[in-house]
């Protein structure tokens, strides 16, 4: 495993927010190879997302998310 290469890419992430970064890059020391290798992959997956395409679509799935919440509280409150 190239971890300097796994450092730079773990900083670059756009998956992973600066706190995550942080916490990631100060655990890579205690890490053994099977979980560095998933890491990777996890990293990985992050960027292969077309991310102009994924954010509308999570946005979206939030905003229906928050809707649907939004309508049972209201449906609970009535029915009490």
């Amino acid at each position: 495993m190239d971890i300097p290469k796994l450092i730079k890419r773990v900083k670059a992430s756009r998956l992973l927010s600066e706190k995550e970064q942080k916490y990631w890059l100060n655990k890579m020391e205690t890490m053994n190879d099977k979980d560095l290798v998933e890491l990777d992959g996890i990293l990985e997956y992050a960027e292969k997302i077309d991310w102009e395409e994924a954010i509308p679509k999570y946005e979206k799935a939030v905003k229906a998310a928050g809707e649907v919440y939004t309508n049972t509280l209201t449906k609970l409150q009535v029915a009490t």
